[in-house]
Order: C-alpha cells, then sequence, then structure tokens
C-alpha cells in the first residue's frame, strides 16, 4: 500500500469511528488497528481539518438571511441576521 493510500485508508477509518459512536480501544479491536498509531491518525486528522480553515467574503444583502459558523471542535455560532454582526 502506498503512503497515499494508506493516509486516505486512515482518513476512512478515523471518520467511521467517529460516527460509530464506540469508544477508539473497542474501534481498534473490532479492526484489528494499533491503538498508538489510529492515536495518531486521529490527531493528524484534526490538524489537516484545521488546515483547511479560510476566510469568505460575506457581501451584504437586502433580504433576511442567516449563517451557522461550525467550528473544528464542534462549537456552532448561528445568526438569522449576519449583518447585524458587523454593525455597530
Amino acid at each position: 500500500m502506498s503512503t497515499e493510500e494508506k493516509r486516505e485508508y486512515m482518513k476512512l477509518m478515523v471518520s467511521e469511528w467517529q460516527q460509530s459512536g464506540k469508544s477508539k480501544k473497542q474501534y481498534c479491536r473490532e479492526n484489528d488497528l494499533n491503538y498508538a498509531k489510529f492515536q495518531y491518525w486521529i490527531k493528524r486528522s484534526k490538524e489537516e481539518s484545521m488546515d483547511m480553515g479560510h476566510f469568505v467574503e460575506l457581501k451584504e444583502s437586502t433580504r433576511d438571511c442567516s449563517v451557522e459558523i461550525i467550528y473544528p471542535n464542534g462549537v456552532r455560532l448561528k445568526s438569522k441576521q449576519i449583518l447585524s454582526l458587523f454593525h455597530s
């Protein structure tokens, strides 16, 4: 398995674990994964998702709008009228 294939495989395993509701140890046992390596890939997965963040331009609109920002740690920020965030 190439390095890229291994990376994609581990990303898939991390994603499946997150959706499984199982503990890391239980998931590793059931999928014959090395626990320490799995911990490494979880950490790496979090770091990669943090690197993907970027700013987007928000243009003023005359119609009502809302926005929801979801941070990598799961915190959600919702606003029914986004323009109220920028006007004093």
